[in-house]
């Protein structure tokens, strides 16, 4: 498969994932994200994770799951962009969705994600501010300052390299 069909996923996956109600391309494209810049994960844990049975998902499509993240892999490794599907604002759905994804994987592995608390904890707040799945009124308080919010959603592609370099050193 080639980069450019990894950008934009095939009719067929497009198609699986408007079957699911919890499965969109943005969270999709963050948990990818995620599982590329982080720490290993073994591929039976995180296809798992996002509810799709070996024995019952087509090979095609979990063949284009696996392409896609070793795409966005290989674009952390190269310094390349990663083509995130959304808005870096506040309100924007898809950027919500792809924050989740992203950190869905971060909750996943929250142990070896923050082997390093306060690195981890300040790479990831973004994530954090956009996924909105924070209670805590700091986060609250910096959600309700769009000038303060938006630059730091706004870094969220160079902390993706940030966190990548920090689980993959040279």
């Amino acid at each position: 498969m080639n980069s450019a069909t990894l950008s934009f996923p095939s009719s067929s996956l497009l198609q699986a994932i408007e079957q699911r109600d919890d499965l969109n391309i943005p969270f999709l494209h963050g948990f990818l994200t995620a599982l590329s810049a982080g720490p290993t994960t073994k591929q039976e844990v995180w296809m798992a994770e996002l509810g799709f049975d070996f024995n019952a998902t087509p090979p095609a499509i979990i063949r284009e799951i696996q392409d896609w993240q070793k795409h966005l892999a290989s674009c952390c490794y190269h310094d390349a962009p990663l083509d995130i599907p959304c808005q870096f604002s506040l309100g924007d759905e898809d950027l919500s969705d792809w924050c989740e994804g992203f950190m869905e994987v971060v909750f996943l592995q929250e142990e070896q994600w923050f082997k390093d608390e306060s690195l981890m904890a300040e790479l990831t707040l973004p994530m954090v501010l956009g996924a909105d799945l924070d209670d805590d009124p700091q986060i609250r308080s910096l959600r309700k300052n769009r000038k303060i919010a938006e630059p730091m959603l706004a870094d969220i592609p160079e902390l993706v390299k940030e966190i990548y370099l920090h689980f993959h050193p040279a």
